[in-house]
């Protein structure tokens, strides 16, 4: 039994960190970005899958009840991405908890999932802006999560001790991985920060911000083999007697001028 139940978490573990690398690999390359209807519909459906794949390898309770971490999979979707890809998630959900199963607990978590759906962004919402730490936003999410599936849950168990035992439990290592998966995701999302900024200032000059010559000859690679563009127009600037400039007030206050120049 004990052997089952932890593999059953790792799996579980395994399952929750491949999806956080599709999420991110998902997301558009920029800096400021909005996700396409394709790409949104892509997001529900690797979620809806693998929240089938975590209620597939659950830990079985009595009474039809079973434990997962799908939970977190819709706390990320409601933190990183927005209610317009974790409600439709929600509701995916239920139909596939139903679809495992047509009783009173499948029933039960079906409508559980579908409110919280709704419920979620609202409170994430909230605590963004009362709360300047993603890990505490992310673990309160989690925590609304267990303590209703533990409401929905009570009414299976006669022990209250077997009961709490089961989802303090939960809620701990629930918790744990919603940290490890957070984590990940902000690994990846720096390590693509910095991979857009180093490919930015390989198209920018330094001193003035302005895109540069390679930058340039791409650009005009791009004008040369497009069809639409009838003509082009270039236009060279030049600075006068910008050398007694740097003679007079030094090259710091040569730079100020073509800082403000390219402003």
């Amino acid at each position: 039994m004990l052997i089952s139940v932890l593999l059953s978490i790792i799996s579980n573990i395994s399952i929750l960190i491949t999806a956080s690398y599709i999420f991110v690999k998902l997301i558009p390359k920029k800096k400021v970005y909005t996700l396409s209807v394709k790409q949104q519909l892509l997001m529900i459906g690797v979620a809806s899958l693998t929240s089938l794949l975590l209620m597939l390898l659950a830990v079985d309770l009595p009474k039809g009840a079973i434990i997962d971490l799908r939970q977190i999979i819709l706390v990320l979707l409601v933190y990183y991405i927005g209610p317009k890809v974790a409600i439709p998630t929600a509701i995916l959900i239920s139909v596939i908890r139903l679809s495992l199963g047509f009783h009173s607990s499948s029933i039960r978590t079906a409508i559980m999932y579908i409110v919280l759906g709704f419920l979620l962004p609202v409170v994430c919402k909230k605590l963004v802006k009362k709360i300047n730490n993603k890990y505490v936003v992310l673990l309160i999410l989690n925590a609304i999560c267990v303590a209703a599936t533990a409401m929905i849950s009570y009414v299976l168990y006669d022990s209250f001790l077997v009961y709490i035992s089961i989802y303090s439990s939960f809620l701990v290592l629930s918790s744990l991985v919603g940290i490890l998966a957070t984590l990940f995701i902000e690994d990846l999302l720096k390590s693509r920060s910095l991979y857009l900024d180093e490919k930015e200032q390989a198209k920018m000059d330094f001193l003035t911000g302005l895109y540069n010559k390679r930058a340039f000859t791409n650009k005009w690679q791009r004008i040369e083999v497009d069809e639409t563009i009838a003509t082009t127009a270039l236009m060279l600037i030049d600075i006068d007697y910008f050398k007694g400039i740097n003679d007079s007030y030094g090259h710091a206050n040569g730079d100020f001028v073509l800082r403000q120049l390219a402003t």
